[in-house]
């Protein structure tokens, strides 16, 4: 995915999340996983502010994307296997993230899909990770505050 196509998702930052969900997409329905090393808690208030974001720029959840998250609750290695098996049970579009520790685990295990991310500070030592912050180039774009 072309971080073009990516940039609706990054419209409706900052990121939300929704429960996992084990539905298999219509044939082109992209699949926008979240994966959070904290828990479902800590990342409430994203929930509604991504589905908002969406429903505002005119996607349906379930119809024009598929939305599955998973919560490692601060275990790096859950965090993997709930990688591993989501990508071993349907193939990702796009790999939303609250931050540095995912984007590097989503990196180091995947080959080719795009990651948005929220946090990313290119002053804290990050800069690993992208170019720039208004090229970022690779796979990872996403915006920092």
């Amino acid at each position: 995915m072309k971080r073009r196509r990516a940039l609706p998702l990054l419209l409706a930052l900052p990121l939300g999340l929704r429960a996992q969900q084990r539905v298999a997409p219509a044939a082109g329905v992209p699949v926008v996983c979240f994966l959070a090393l904290a828990t479902r808690e800590s990342d409430a208030p994203s929930v509604a502010a991504f589905r908002e974001g969406m429903r505002d720029l005119g996607h349906a959840e379930g119809r024009s994307y598929v939305f599955v998250e998973h919560y490692a609750q601060g275990d790096m290695a859950r965090a993997e296997a709930m990688l591993r098996e989501q990508m071993a049970r349907q193939p990702v579009s796009v790999f939303l993230t609250p931050g540095a520790a995912a984007v590097r685990l989503i990196l180091r295990d995947t080959q080719a899909v795009p990651i948005v991310s929220a946090g990313l500070h290119p002053r804290g030592g990050q800069t690993d990770l992208f170019a720039s912050l208004a090229r970022p180039g690779g796979r990872v774009t996403g915006v920092s505050n």
